[in-house]
């Protein structure tokens, strides 16, 4: 029975990520945090401590004792092998760009509040990638309270075709991926990287969007994107470093027909937006050329 409440938890907790549910702030731009959300944040920071640390008992107490119960693994070897792929120590833990994920329920004061996130962390200069699940509460089973799941995956590996984090508890450690490509960061998300010989600066974007604003006009004069993505028909290309910073332009191309007068100005295929980004930031550092909003959806 706990595993279907479990099952059914996550898939919630699954299609709130889909939607975007964030914790959002206020007019001042502080967020607020539940008691949940303090328990999720302060669950994580103990893990990495421990980890750092090197002390599996600390990781284990972490850990929901329904969890360590259903693992299908052997929970020693595996903290032995994310011991060995995360060394340590933690220098920057990015939880905080992408709000925890929530979902809970509360049957006659009875209460529970499960919470998931995928974050950045970096140790030795090397970003990676952790999913953690857990539970912070649970007034009817109260032995569900405690991490879930966790997996800890290497950049190659997050952006692998087809990757999906594990769902079943336990510990998970991806080291590598198939396949010969490179990645890297860019407007905070892992991404497949394809390094182009070229030196493209602000300016002659700007020119070539003012006269011709058709992506395929683009592409034949500047060559392929650096990256690309499926989130709103983004493709971004490298810039020259500003200050030692990676830059990238990112083009964001209208992917659909839409109707009414507008239909013309935003007709398939045309760049609509370009917005300066950096390796890590979520949102854009500025708006080079196009239109901040988009009205036509």
């Amino acid at each position: 029975m706990f595993k279907k409440i479990i099952a059914f938890a996550m898939a919630v907790l699954l299609a709130l990520m889909a939607a975007g549910c964030y914790a959002r702030p206020n007019s001042r731009g502080y967020v607020f945090l539940t008691p949940g959300q303090r328990a999720f944040n302060e669950t994580v920071d103990a893990f990495f401590q421990a980890v750092d640390e090197r002390d599996k008992e600390a990781v284990r107490e972490l850990f929901a004792p329904y969890a360590l119960e259903e693992m299908a693994m052997d929970f020693e070897e595996e903290i032995e092998r994310l011991f060995a792929f995360y060394p340590g120590p933690t220098q920057n833990c990015e939880r905080d760009a992408f709000e925890a994920y929530s979902t809970g329920s509360s049957d006659h004061g009875v209460k529970s509040r499960y919470y998931g996130q995928t974050f950045a962390v970096a140790c030795g200069g090397i970003t990676y990638y952790c999913d953690i699940y857990l539970a912070a509460r649970n007034d009817k089973e109260p032995d569900a309270v405690g991490i879930w799941k966790v997996s800890l995956v290497s950049e190659k590996a997050i952006c692998s075709e087809g990757f999906q984090f594990p769902s079943e508890p336990g510990v998970y450690v991806v080291e590598d991926a198939p396949g010969d490509y490179d990645t890297r960061r860019i407007a905070g998300y892992p991404e497949v990287f394809v390094p182009v010989d070229r030196h493209l600066t602000e300016k002659e974007i700007v020119d070539f969007l003012e006269e011709d604003a058709s992506f395929s006009h683009f592409r034949e004069r500047f060559g392929e994107p650096n990256s690309e993505t499926s989130r709103y028909s983004r493709y971004a290309y490298e810039l020259e470093e500003k200050e030692g910073e990676k830059r990238y332009a990112i083009l964001a191309v209208r992917n659909r027909e839409e109707g009414g007068k507008e239909s013309e100005a935003y007709e398939k295929g045309t760049v609509w937006r370009v917005a300066v980004h950096n390796e890590t930031e979520i949102g854009w550092l500025y708006v080079l050329w196009g239109e901040e909003k988009w009205e036509g959806g």
